[in-house]
C-alpha cells in the first residue's frame, strides 16, 4: 500500500487532488511538551548550532538546511561541510550548504515551504506552482555562486554562524557540482524544472542538478563512496537534458491508457496508477 501511495503521490494531477481525504488523528502521537535538542551527538560540521526539532515551523530554511548538512556530514565528514558559508568581504551567502571533497565541490541550495496548517491545505495547482517558483529562487542564488568561485585562484569563505571564521577553498582543477533541492517534486513537471535549469547550466559550462529531498537521502545511503556520488548526480543532469521529451512521451501513453480505463468503466483507484514502465525504457545517458 505505501508504495502504490509514493507512486500516487509523485504523479501529483489535479485529478488526485480532487480524490484526496483529510486524516485527522483524535488523539496527539507525542507528548506536547517533549523537546528534542540536537547538539552535535551525531557527525558536526561547520557552522553548527544547537537547534531543536519542531512538527511546526515558519522558516524552512532554519529546519531543512542544518538537517541536509548533517546527512552530507555523516557522509564526508564534518570537516569537508560548511552550513551557510558567507562570500567575502561583503558577507552575502555562498550557498546554503558546501561540501569540499576531494574529487569535486558541492555546493547545494536547498528550497522548502513553512510546514504550517495553511500550508498542508494548499492544493496541487498552488503546490507545483511553488516548487517551480522555487528552482527559479535557486537557479538564481546559483549563477551567483558560480561566478563567485569561477577565477582561478582559491577562495575564501566565512560562516553565518561564525563571521570570523576563515577557510580557504580551492575550486581550480576540481570538479563542481551545483545541486537544488527542494522537497518535493512533481513528475508531470520534471521538465519545467530542466527549462528554469538547462539555460544556466549551457551558458556556464556547469553541471546543475535538481534532486528532491527524499531522494538525495536515498542518494547518500546509496553511495558508498564521493566518486559514486559525484558520478549519480553527473548521470541525473545528463538525463535532465533529455527528460523533456522522454516525460512527454511516456505520460502521453499514460494519460492515454487511464482515457481508456475510464472510457470503459474499468478506473478502479485502489490499484493505483497504470503502470506504463514496462512498455518505456529511459535514454542510454
Amino acid at each position: 500500500m505505501i508504495d502504490q501511495a509514493s507512486a500516487w503521490f509523485f504523479r501529483g494531477g489535479e485529478r488526485e487532488d480532487r480524490r484526496a481525504f483529510t486524516l485527522s488523528f483524535i488523539e496527539v502521537l507525542i507528548r506536547e511538551d517533549l523537546v528534542m535538542l540536537h547538539a552535535g551527538i551525531r557527525e558536526s560540521f561547520y557552522g553548527e548550532e544547537a537547534r531543536h526539532a519542531e512538527l511546526g515551523y515558519t522558516n524552512p530554511g532554519d529546519r531543512q538546511e542544518p538537517d541536509l548538512a548533517e546527512e552530507l556530514a555523516e557522509k564526508f565528514g564534518g570537516g569537508k561541510v560548511f552550513l551557510n558559508p558567507l562570500k567575502l568581504p561583503n558577507m552575502e551567502e555562498l550557498c546554503d550548504t558546501l561540501v569540499v571533497g576531494d574529487i569535486a565541490n558541492f555546493y547545494f541550495q536547498f528550497k522548502s515551504s513553512p510546514n504550517t496548517d495553511a500550508t498542508a491545505k494548499r492544493d496541487i495547482g498552488r503546490l507545483r506552482t511553488t516548487i517551480v517558483h522555487h528552482v527559479a529562487k535557486a537557479v538564481e542564488q546559483t549563477g551567483k555562486c558560480i561566478d563567485y568561485v569561477g577565477d582561478p585562484g582559491p577562495f575564501t569563505i566565512a560562516l553565518k554562524a561564525d563571521r570570523k571564521f576563515r577557510a580557504s577553498v580551492r575550486q581550480h582543477g576540481k570538479n563542481a557540482i551545483f545541486v537544488i533541492v527542494t522537497h518535493e517534486a512533481i513528475r508531470d513537471d520534471l521538465a519545467k524544472y530542466a527549462s528554469e535549469i538547462l539555460p544556466l547550466a549551457e551558458r556556464a559550462t556547469k553541471v546543475i542538478c535538481h534532486v528532491a529531498e527524499t531522494d538525495l537521502y536515498k542518494y547518500l545511503h546509496f553511495c558508498a563512496t564521493e566518486e559514486e556520488f559525484f558520478k549519480l548526480l553527473v548521470a541525473d543532469f545528463r538525463y535532465m537534458r533529455v527528460q523533456r521529451a522522454v516525460y512527454d512521451q511516456r505520460f502521453s501513453a499514460l494519460l492515454r491508457l487511464e482515457a481508456e480505463r475510464e472510457k470503459a468503466g474499468r478506473m478502479d483507484t485502489r490499484s493505483g496508477p497504470p503502470d506504463v514502465a514496462a512498455a518505456y525504457s529511459a535514454p542510454d545517458v
